[in-house]
């Protein structure tokens, strides 16, 4: 072998092993922020965080060469950790719908799953279907800083909320810091309309009847899609592109071997 052809096969090896190994221990320096946003993740008390991303992110990172504590994701309101992300280095948050402003601010991982945000309403109400001025005037509960939230801001549905506000004007979206509290004011027909996600919404309401905290009876329709798109996984533009591009790799990878639709039917069928 001629010395050359060793040098060539000595720096693919070095190649193997930092786009492996070397990625991984990269990659589990980061600061791993999560919501309680199921069935895509979540968190029960005294638990490790579960659901579809999680379950994903953990087989992308092995596929990596390493594993994760799923112990150290920090399960935090939505507000808090979008902010954290922006502001602080060598963070990542999940799940996060893809959308053309978010893509500036981030660097964001996918396609992970499609997903649909739409205007959600109690079935039993008679709104019309499609029609963006009448929604304009109902009462729509958001989770501050979530893509709802913020697709309706750009949609001109809803205007933005001063700093100090802490009314409920049909001018501005009305905010909540979880799903929970959407589903329930939604419920118990405290607001009109929510802007979330539908296999959200829906996994939700279904949890929360199980529990008895809302009537069997009640059901939700979608009324306005805001957006078709699909969930990410979200770095601080700071992380590094070589992780990024071996990160996407490896979740492509786990695509194109069905892995990942049999998660997503494990929790949405």
């Amino acid at each position: 072998m001629g010395m050359k052809t060793f040098f060539f096969l000595t720096l693919e090896a070095l190649s193997w092993f930092f786009t492996t190994n070397g990625f991984a221990v990269k990659l589990n320096k980061l600061s791993w922020m999560s919501e309680q946003f199921p069935p895509y993740n979540w968190q029960e008390a005294g638990k490790p965080g579960q659901g579809i991303a999680v379950e994903i992110l953990n087989e992308v990172i092995k596929d990596m060469g390493d594993q994760l504590d799923l112990n150290e994701i920090k399960f935090l309101p939505w507000a808090r950790s979008y902010s954290i992300l922006q502001t602080k280095r060598q963070t990542a948050l999940f799940s996060m719908t893809w959308t053309k402003e978010r893509s500036k601010i981030f660097n964001l991982v996918g396609p992970m799953i499609p997903v649909v945000v739409a205007i959600i309403s109690r079935a039993d109400s008679d709104f019309p279907p499609d029609d963006k001025n009448f929604v304009k005037n109902l009462s729509i509960g958001v989770v501050r800083e979530d893509v709802g939230d913020q697709l309706m801001l750009s949609a001109g549905i809803k205007d933005k909320r001063p700093d100090n506000y802490t009314g409920n004007d049909v001018r501005f979206a009305e905010p909540s810091n979880g799903v929970d509290q959407l589903i329930m004011k939604l419920a118990n027909n405290r607001i009109k309309g929510i802007a979330y996600n539908i296999d959200t919404a829906q996994w939700v309401l279904k949890k929360m009847k199980a529990e008895g905290k809302i009537a069997k009876d009640i059901k939700f329709k979608a009324i306005y899609t805001l957006s078709e798109s699909y969930m990410t996984y979200a770095f601080h533009k700071d992380v590094d592109p070589h992780l990024i591009k071996v990160f996407k790799a490896s979740l492509e990878k786990l695509r194109s071997s069905g892995k990942i639709e049999v998660i997503r039917k494990k929790y949405l069928e």
